[in-house]
Order: C-alpha cells, then structure tokens, then sequence
C-alpha cells in the first residue's frame, strides 16, 4: 500500500496501512480506494467541553455533533472501534468501517481528540494525514499535555482544527502556515465549530458557536442529558443529503460513550445508545458489555437557524 493514494509516500506507519490492507481484503475493495478515503475525511462539525468540577462530583463532558453527508449512510453504517495494541493504549473509535485514523475517538487514559473541519485551512503536500495523527495520539498519549506535544511535534498536511481533552482539561489545537495555533477554555467552556475562533472571547465567529455559548450560560453544570440537548440545538441541517450523521457526548473519567446516530432523522433527533468504553477497552466479552438504549430528546433546544 505504500505510495498509493497520493503521488508520494503518505508516511503512514506500516500497522494501520496493514490494518486498511486487511479491511481492503475483507471487503474485497481496491487497497489504494480504501487508503484514499482515509486521507479524504473532513467533517463540519460542532464540538462543547465543560470542564469538571469536582468539589461537585461533575466530570469533564464533550458534546460533538458529526455532521458530514450522506448521514442517511454514514448514520446507519456507524461503527464503535475497539483496538487494544500490544505496544500502546487500548483505544474506541467512532467512525466507519474500513477507518483506520481518528475522527472522533478515546483511549484508555480518558484521552479524546475529535477532528472538525477548519474553512479557512490550508493544506500543504507535506505532513501527517489529520486522521493518522490522531489515531497515534490515541495509541500513546497519557495525557492532555502529551497529546497536544505529540501533536505538536511537526506540522499536518492541513490545518483543521483538533480539539483534544482528558480528565481535566481541553484544548483546541491547529497548524496554520507552519505555527501551531491554541485556544483555551474560558469560565469553565470550550467551543469549536468550523468558523474562525476569536482569540479574546474564544467562541467561534458563526452562528452556531455563538447559539452554543448563549445556551450555556443557562446551565452552570449540565449533566449528560443536557449536553445530549445542546446538540440539538447545533447540529447543520442539510438538504437532500441529510449532514448531521453523528451525535455524541464522551466522558472521559470514565470513558463512557453516549452515541446517536442518523436514522429516519437527524441523529441530534435520534434515539440514544450508551456504552461502557471501560469495559469494551479492558478487553470484556462483547456479549457481556451492556449496551443501554435511551429515547430521543423530547425538549429540544431552539435549533441555531431559527429567527
């Protein structure tokens, strides 16, 4: 597989091009298709962090709308990766079959590092796939600080934004003409979506990350249902093609994976599935890891494009 794709050599480490290769040859599929479709993913999204608090026994909590066409294929077809490397960190992924990289993901040490599409990125025939660096990240990182070093040990070949996160904290990181570029949480809140970030109130400069503060700013300290709900608010309509394929929360202190995905509607809109990360990254049975259905959102929130 080395050398296809792109004209020259990806630098992709020879366990995930195997990994593609053996996807390739389950799903009697063209090796070099598979490995292009790897490199291609950029998704429009929308991602929340509330930091925790923990004097109140409140964890840190990602919310993070996938949004990427056709939902009405990419939803039905979504699959929860678990990969438990001999010489790294046991790891989920929630993405396709056939993915090797990250588009959003968890590893064992609560690690998260979400991939969101930048539209004022660049992109440079040199550096990493977005989406191998992020999977190396989750095969190794301990840490929010490891992670973001890891990530800024040389540059991607583009400069969508990365939002990262453990236990404790996150970060929005990107390269931008060779610099890396991050943004911080602000009282307690990180927001990203694909629209520049302001550097002094740290809210993305569209619609949707300013209808993601406002709605925080009625909850102090949400709970996973609350942040469920937020998504509904976020989530990009589309036409035809349906966009919102994927809705998540993570909780990285206990790894948990709360996942709805497209259905006959938005997945925001859609029926919930919770997982038990812990278990499925500890190497349970998978008969055996409960996985729990919960209904859709009753109450959603005023989506962000009406008046």
């Amino acid at each position: 597989l080395r050398g296809v794709g792109n004209q020259a050599d990806p630098g992709i480490p020879g366990e995930y091009l195997a990994e593609i290769n053996a996807w390739a040859k389950a799903a009697t599929c063209d090796p070099a298709t598979l490995l292009r479709a790897n490199q291609a993913v950029d998704v429009l999204c929308t991602a929340v962090v509330r930091l925790p608090d923990p004097q109140n026994g409140h964890p840190l909590l990602i919310a993070r709308n996938m949004d990427f066409a056709p939902a009405q294929l990419l939803g039905p077809k979504t699959v929860v990766i678990t990969r438990r490397p001999t010489a790294g960190r046991a790891s989920l992924s929630i993405c396709w079959p056939g993915y090797a990289g990250i588009v959003s993901g968890m590893n064992d040490a609560g690690v998260t590092a979400c991939l969101l599409l930048n539209h004022a990125a660049g992109h440079t025939s040199a550096g990493d796939s977005l989406g191998f660096r992020l999977r190396a990240i989750l095969d190794h990182a301990a840490s929010l600080d490891d992670a973001i070093s890891r990530f800024a040990a040389q540059p991607t070949n583009a400069s969508n934004y990365v939002l990262l996160a453990d236990t404790a904290s996150a970060a929005v990181v990107w390269w931008s003409k060779g610099t890396l570029q991050r943004i911080d949480p602000i009282d307690g809140w990180l927001f990203c979506t694909n629209a520049p970030i302001n550097t002094d109130t740290r809210i993305p400069d569209d619609q949707r990350g300013r209808h993601a503060h406002d709605l925080t700013r009625l909850r102090r300290h949400p709970d996973v249902e609350w942040m469920k709900r937020l998504l509904t608010a976020t989530y990009m309509p589309g036409g035809v093609a349906a966009l919102n394929a994927q809705a998540m929360v993570l909780v990285p202190a206990t790894c948990a994976l709360h996942l709805a995905v497209f259905r006959t509607k938005e997945a925001a809109l859609s029926p919930w599935l919770q997982l038990d990360g812990a278990q499925l990254m500890s190497g349970a049975d998978l008969s055996t890891v409960p996985l729990i259905t919960t209904p859709a959102i009753n109450d959603p929130f005023q989506h962000y494009t009406t008046p």
